[in-house]
Order: structure tokens, then sequence, then C-alpha cells
């Protein structure tokens, strides 16, 4: 869960505090709940909530926004926290749940931690660094998950029927226009599959980092499950090396793999082969945000699910270039 120390007061809507507080059992709220942040388009917020017994981060999100499996996400950030990964404590429901619905939304609790968020773009190398450190330690628990996913394509066919359903959108124009782009980063996104996988957080973006005075803590645990370990190293790498003017940084990425290395981890020349499975996931991140845009037609879904596209469309040079810079970083180190 992201938690700032910088609070964004501005109201997005309002929620039943005392409906939520009770549910997660954390006494009753002093005050009114305040926005510390926001997700993912701006459809999942994390609300600042004082009560009687402490501060908590709640996370509120729409259904579609879940994760696929939220008991085995929150088993794995459960035991990742317990194991002394910096993130924030985990808290169920009174009923063991990790999720509870009110009014139509649903909702998350964490225990709150003071720090700031950052950008991909905006990270040091000295973040960088300390982030590997985290990461490897997160990797060298082995914590057991199932296999990874499938992979499997969309295909050609399905594409072009959601398209079929909107037709005049942005989104579905361009699906249209780019189907054999689309198709082949699906196609792509297969060729790469590690058969050793481990229970991992599987989304280390910067804006699902809390940079605190004491090092960075991993919040936002929903994507968690099996990951490959190859992938998550060189696709961090990659990501956090990210610069404004959509250009990498290679000493950011060198600092990330030397602290991984630093951190007990080790690195390999042939991770830039794993950085494939970029294409998977963006594939199946594109795909549900064009079904939510088919579901609850909006300019807003619209051009999210546009922009995916256009993602998803340019992907297969976009990994291409990752992976040439990746293999240039790992000669480095």
């Amino acid at each position: 869960m992201v938690a700032v120390g910088s609070l964004c007061v501005r109201q997005a809507g309002r929620v039943d505090a005392d409906a939520i507080a009770e549910r997660f059992g954390v006494g009753r709220p002093l005050g009114e709940p305040v926005v510390a942040a926001s997700g993912w388009g701006e459809r999942n917020r994390v609300w600042r909530f004082e009560t009687t017994v402490g501060v908590f981060a709640i996370k509120d999100t729409i259904a579609a926004l879940l994760p696929e499996d939220v008991d085995e996400a929150f088993r794995i950030e459960c035991l990742a926290h317990d194991a002394g990964i910096p993130s924030p404590a985990p808290v169920s429901s009174v009923t063991g749940s990790s999720v509870e619905s009110v009014d139509g939304r649903w909702f998350r609790c964490h225990r709150w931690i003071d720090g700031n968020a950052k950008l991909n773009e905006d990270t040091t190398t000295d973040d960088a660094h300390a982030m590997g450190e985290v990461v490897a330690a997160l990797h060298g628990l082995e914590i057991p998950a199932g296999p990874a996913p499938s992979g499997d394509c969309f295909g050609r066919d399905h594409w072009l029927l959601l398209a079929r359903r909107r037709p005049r959108t942005a989104w579905a124009r361009s699906i249209e226009d780019h189907i054999d782009d689309v198709e082949a980063a699906e196609v792509l996104g297969t060729a790469f599959r590690d058969g050793r996988t481990v229970g991992s957080h599987c989304d280390l973006n910067a804006h699902n980092v809390l940079f605190s005075a004491a090092g960075p803590v991993l919040v936002d645990w929903d994507a968690a499950g099996p990951a490959s370990v190859t992938y998550e190293r060189g696709s961090t790498a990659t990501l956090w090396a990210q610069r404004r003017d959509g250009g990498l940084d290679g000493d950011v990425a060198v600092a990330f793999l030397r602290g991984y290395r630093d951190g007990g981890g080790r690195v390999d020349r042939h991770d830039p082969d794993a950085l494939l499975l970029w294409l998977s996931g963006l594939a199946w991140w594109t795909e549900r945000n064009v079904q939510i845009a088919i579901a609850q037609p909006s300019e807003h879904h619209d051009q999210l699910a546009a922009g995916l596209v256009d993602a998803l469309a340019r992907g297969v040079a976009t990994v291409r270039q990752r992976q040439g810079f990746l293999t240039a970083v790992i000669a480095r180190l």
C-alpha cells in the first residue's frame, strides 16, 4: 500500500469510514480520512485513517483491479513481512479476509508508514542500490508459490472481437490498425519460460516503494504471486533506469544489480532473455483494461486502454531495446 508523508488532502469522494474501520477492527475513526495517494489511472486510492488505536493506510479500489487470487497474494505478503522484508504490516479483517467490500468498492488495510513515493524516472543510484539489496533478500526467502502464469496468447481473433465491441474508440482503432504488431508481441512474450519461481511482489515499480529514512519499503502487494527471479531482477533494473527524457540510465541499473549482488543474489549474463516475459504481462494488463473500458464506458477508461494498446503494439521494439541495454549494463558489473 502506498503511504506518503506529504498528504494530498483533496477528497476524492467519500468513504464510509465507520463501516471500514469496523470491518477491519481498527477502532473508531478520528475525523474524516484523507486521500494520501492514488494509483493506476486514479482508479484506486489510499486513504489515511487515524483511529482510536492507531494510523492505517486503507486501499480503495474497484473489483476489476483486484488480483486474481487475493488470498495467495496476501499469503505471500504476510510471509515476506514476517520474515523481515521492509513492508507495512498487513491487517486482515475481523473475518480473517484480506479484503472487504463496502458500498461497491473493495478495501485493504495496512499499518501506516511515513515516507515518500517516487516515479521510476526520479530514482537515484543510492535508491537503486538499496532496492537491489531488498529484492535480493526477498528472493532469498524462496517463498513457495505455484507455477508462473501460462502466458498463453489471447490471440488475434480475441483482440479483434474486443475492438468490435466498441469500434469508435481510439483503442479499438489502434487494435485494428496494429493487430499484426499486437499479435507479434503476444507470441514473442511466450518465447521465454522459467521453470523456477518463488513467491514475490511482482510489481516492483518505484511507485510501489515507500522511500523512508530507514530505506526502501515495499508497498502495494496486490500483484504478489509466483515470479521468475531472473525476470524480476532484470526487469526491475531496467524499470528503475527509465528517465524523463525517454532514455535509460545505465548507472542506475548498475547500482541496482550491484545492490542485488551485495544482498546475496547473483546476476547472470542470460538475464536479458527473461525480459520477453514483460510482453506477456503487458498483454494481460492491456486486455484487462480493455475489458474495463467495454464494461464501464468512459473517456477516462478509453484513454487508459488506448495508451496500453499502443504500448503493446510497440512492445517488440521496446523489449529488444531493453535487452540490449541490460546486456551492456551486465557487462559493466
